[in-house]
């Protein structure tokens, strides 16, 4: 949305800007900053726990803070890959009322494609017989159709790069509530 509007002629910013990419932030820097502020409230967090996070929240800033206060809060004095596992599980309890909205005003076939999406994790190749025959989601017209519907509904994420477009569920909490509950 904010690419949009800068770069769509049809709106009032284009090109009224330069682009700054943010990428995610490096696990290992990252995983020492998490230990770091563990440790401030001397609390300890295992090294398999801080991988753990870090590759079930995919590096994403939101989701990976809001595991670790999760876990902050579960823990004691040491956190353990048990104790983010459960973290984790909390966390798609908690929102599962909103996940169930989302299927609500979907389309069975959308809300078969988001499924499928989020079991993948990320997908390159959407139209491939392959990933169509493998869920069982129609023809490529009807997958194109599909994932254009979810993109505008902003459920799904399209990232182009010079070589390949991926395709992955928005909400990290969602996919992986997906790929738990299908």
């Amino acid at each position: 949305m904010m690419t949009e509007m800068f770069s769509s002629t049809k709106r009032p910013f284009f090109a009224s800007t330069q682009y700054l990419v943010l990428d995610k932030i490096d696990k290992g820097i990252y995983a020492e900053f998490i230990s770091k502020n563990f440790k401030k409230n001397n609390i300890e967090i295992e090294q398999n726990a801080l991988d753990f996070i870090l590759e079930w929240t995919k590096g994403y800033t939101f989701y990976t803070q809001s595991v670790c206060n999760m876990v902050f809060l579960l823990t004691n004095k040491i956190a353990d890959i048990h104790t983010v596992k459960r973290a984790c599980a909390e966390l798609l309890t908690n929102n599962e009322a909103a996940f169930f909205q989302y299927r609500r005003l979907l389309t069975p076939a959308q809300w078969e494609m988001l499924i499928a999406i989020a079991k993948e994790s990320e997908i390159v190749k959407i139209t491939s017989k392959n990933f169509v025959g493998k869920y069982n989601i129609g023809s490529p017209a009807d997958v194109r159709r599909i994932v254009k519907a979810l993109i505008e509904k902003e459920l799904v994420l399209e990232t182009i790069t010079k070589t390949e477009t991926i395709y992955q569920v928005y909400d990290v909490f969602l996919s992986r509530w997906l790929e738990r509950e299908y």
